[in-house]
């Protein structure tokens, strides 16, 4: 009994620091832009290299209308990046290149409200129909891009 405690509690401590240590290579990221809400899992390799795999997201509506139509549009931007990061300074500033799967889609729909009289002719809304878009977008994307940022080598919560 007194050698199985000793061996649980000797393993717990060695998970414990195990964990530690990993743990300085690995960040989670949250972050707002013109994809969405992003949260993203960041490993980092040698100081000058970063792994960071996500998804984003910004669901966004909007149904309104004024004296001649109404308006119905549907915007959802889901995506799934896999990007590296290459810090070539050693510095905050990095050159990123990567893949992003696209599960965006964007839809609308624009209703008249009024008939339209054109000389003697009347145009009801029901004659006139509605307008709908739809907007499609490749399924996968490369990604490139600049910017500053931690290289993970530094301990503690960044901005």
């Amino acid at each position: 009994m007194k050698n199985t405690t000793i061996s649980v509690l000797t393993l717990f401590v060695l998970f414990l620091f195990t964990s530690e240590v990993l743990a300085q290579n690995y960040a989670v990221s949250l972050k707002a832009g013109s994809r969405g809400v992003s949260i993203e899992g960041i490993r980092s390799f040698d100081g000058e290299l970063n792994a960071r795999i996500g998804f984003a997201v910004l669901p966004l509506s909007y149904n309104g209308d004024d004296e001649d139509y109404k308006y119905e549009a549907d915007l959802n931007l889901l995506s799934i990046a896999a990007i590296a990061d290459w810090f070539p300074f050693g510095s905050g500033f990095y050159l990123s290149a990567g893949a992003v799967i696209n599960l965006n889609k964007a839809e609308m729909t624009i209703t008249p409200v009024k008939t339209y009289k054109i000389g003697r002719l009347e145009y009801t809304p029901e004659k006139l129909g509605n307008v709908n878009a739809k907007i499609e977008f490749p399924t996968s994307a490369p990604y490139f891009g600049i910017g500053f940022g931690s290289n993970l080598t530094t301990s503690g919560l960044s901005f």
